[in-house]
């Protein structure tokens, strides 16, 4: 009797060492590859720093949450890693939450492994294992690039095989182990991972309208149309339709080869006709870029001999400014260093026109915008670079620089699905990649205030949206395998009515913010006319305000508000001030 209790002691001390709580998680996420809303969730499990037996993949911390469509996971995997090029990194799940099923592993039975670098893995019905794509689990992760944490998800309505669902029960446990020399696991050996999905309502998914939320602003528009697709009679009628609802004042496209561009005016002319008093202009850098705009093209520029082309665009009489945009594709794939060049180039390119003397000199506080098909499958230092100036091969193309006027970083308009929380721009169920964000929108947010901004990927769309606008949701993916990004600007510092206070300063300054980026305090520094109420206000990058709102009087002259950032996370986060009728809105990083 002594040994058998002996026996059941020691099973129930194993079977309790062998779990962990199981978690569940309703929750608002958004797959923009910048982890912020995570912060808010608590960890699954967090696994031992250092704990791999060689290299530099290290799992971390393990979240997992829901909403009413997906399953969301993110996890830290140490030093930068590029997901979906060669890695060992494999997802197993138990979906029927049942460790006699499926591949024992770890202790449970994994219905399902997926295998990040093969891009695919394997599904068992019974005993009998079927290989799956992206497609086949409504698999995308974020960030697209080289990152050292990732999020994704899975769709719940999947159904890999036939009609067996991924998820069958509302419990499943879940692995992630490098099979590669490292041969980390996340939990460790002797663990495992609960999650049970929370039918609870997650907050309410802001929906996107595809309108001008100032008809003052103007809208742009990039656009990959896959070899020439928008001149493909079968596509055209799609095309025309996005186009028609998205009602764009300049484009930039990707991939006409075999067009001009008086034949690519000429068909948005077709499908966009214009009014009394307008016209559509365009011009081409080749093999593939070309710029079509309400506003004449005054100049036009070969990034480099690369086929990325600068365009400066006369913006009067709407708009007293010249803008400078740049389209530009780049190479696809593994072509790293090449692309890594090229975007050297284009931000070499920005940095000589700032200064006088090169083939171009902006006059200062000129909006510069940066779109295009850009490729970043890679290392992130290329994204780096064309936000921040930190070119590479300084050898031939010169110095770093701070590409805005205000000697800050450029902001990436980072735009949002209308209908969901997703962000890819690119994606095909016949290419072994699973969606990405491909397509990007790169701007002077010192001089510029954005207003709309999305990616119109239709399937996703609600029908009442569709019929209003007489889009059908089979559009995107008829017209080419990238879909539109859209974004509207305006110029930043103004004055802007709003009818809740009062009499309106002359001139209201914004100054400048004070260290920027901070860690953890700056100033914000303006200029008054006359004495009134400063009321500030601090959002996150979704718009969303933080909860700090303040109002104080001040005197005329010259200002300051101290911003302690002691309790918020690392990020970005936009500031606004109000005076009287007047406000002004900036930018500012707080790193710790």
């Amino acid at each position: 009797m002594k040994n058998f209790v002996l026996q059941i002691s020691t099973a129930m001390v194993c079977l309790i060492l062998s779990l962990t709580t199981a978690q569940a998680e309703s929750a608002r996420i958004y797959l923009d590859g910048l982890f912020t809303d995570w912060e808010t969730i608590d960890p699954i499990y967090s696994d031992p720093i250092g704990d791999q037996a060689s290299g530099t993949l290290d799992f971390g911390r393990l979240w997992v949450a829901n909403d009413e469509r997906y399953l969301f996971i993110s996890i830290e995997v140490g030093a930068e890693l590029l997901l979906a090029e060669p890695n060992a990194v494999t997802l197993y799940l138990d979906i029927d939450n049942n460790a006699n099923t499926g591949i024992p592993i770890n202790g449970i039975g994994a219905e399902l492994n997926w295998v990040f670098g093969n891009k695919s893995g394997s599904f068992r019905v019974g005993s009998t294992p079927y290989t799956v794509y992206h497609e086949n689990l409504g698999l995308i992760t974020a960030p697209t690039v080289s990152a050292g944490q990732f999020e994704m998800v899975l769709d719940r309505n999947a159904h890999p095989v036939g009609q067996n669902p991924l998820f069958p029960n509302i419990t499943i446990k879940l692995l992630l182990v490098d099979n590669g020399p490292g041969l980390d696991r996340c939990p460790d050996q002797g663990t495992t991972v609960s999650y049970s999905f929370d039918e609870s309502p997650p907050p309410v998914l802001p929906g996107i309208t595809l309108l001008k939320q100032d008809t003052t602003q103007f809208r742009i528009v990039s656009y990959n149309v896959l070899q020439d697709g928008i001149f493909t009679i079968s596509k055209q009628a799609a095309f025309d339709r996005m186009l028609s609802a998205i009602a764009p004042d300049i484009i930039g496209f990707e991939e006409i080869y075999n067009h001009t561009a008086i034949q690519t005016r000429d068909l948005i002319e077709s499908m966009l006709p214009s009014q009394p008093g307008e016209n559509w202009n365009a011009a081409k850098v080749s093999p593939d870029v070309i710029c079509v705009s309400r506003f004449p093209i005054l100049s036009t520029f070969n990034i480099h001999d690369d086929g990325n082309g600068a365009f400066l665009i006369d913006l009067h009489p709407d708009f007293d400014k010249q803008l400078l945009f740049i389209v530009a594709h780049l190479p696809a794939g593994q072509e790293n260093l090449d692309r890594q060049r090229e975007v050297d180039a284009i931000m070499a390119f920005v940095r000589d026109a700032k200064e006088p003397g090169g083939l171009l000199t902006l006059e200062e506080n000129t909006p510069i915008i940066i779109v295009g098909d850009m490729n970043f499958v890679g290392y992130s230092q290329q994204l780096t670079t064309l936000l921040t100036g930190q070119i590479i091969y300084q050898g031939q193309f010169g110095s770093p620089f701070d590409p805005d006027w205000d000697g800050s970083d450029f902001s990436d308009l980072l735009p949002r699905h209308t209908n969901s929380p997703l962000y890819f721009t690119w994606g095909n169920d016949n290419s072994l990649f699973w969606p990405g964000r491909l397509d990007l929108m790169i701007y002077s947010d010192y001089v510029l205030q954005t207003g709309s901004k999305y990616v119109l990927y239709t399937p996703d769309m609600d029908p009442d949206t569709l019929t209003a606008y007489g889009i059908l949701p089979t559009d995107a993916l008829t017209a080419s395998d990238h879909v539109p990004i859209v974004g509207d600007f305006s110029w930043g510092v103004t004055s802007v009515t709003d009818p809740e206070y009062g009499d309106t300063p002359d001139q209201f300054k914004l100054l400048g913010v004070h260290p920027n980026p901070f860690n953890p305090t700056t100033t914000i520094q303006f200029e008054l006319p006359v004495a009134g109420w400063v009321e500030l206000e601090v959002f996150d990058l979704l718009g969303s305000s933080i909860g700090i709102h303040q109002m104080n009087w001040y005197m005329a002259g010259a200002q300051t508000i101290h911003f302690d950032g002691t309790n918020l996370p690392s990020g970005i986060y936009f500031y606004r001030l109000k005076a009287g009728k007047s406000q002004v809105v900036g930018k500012m990083a707080l790193l710790k």
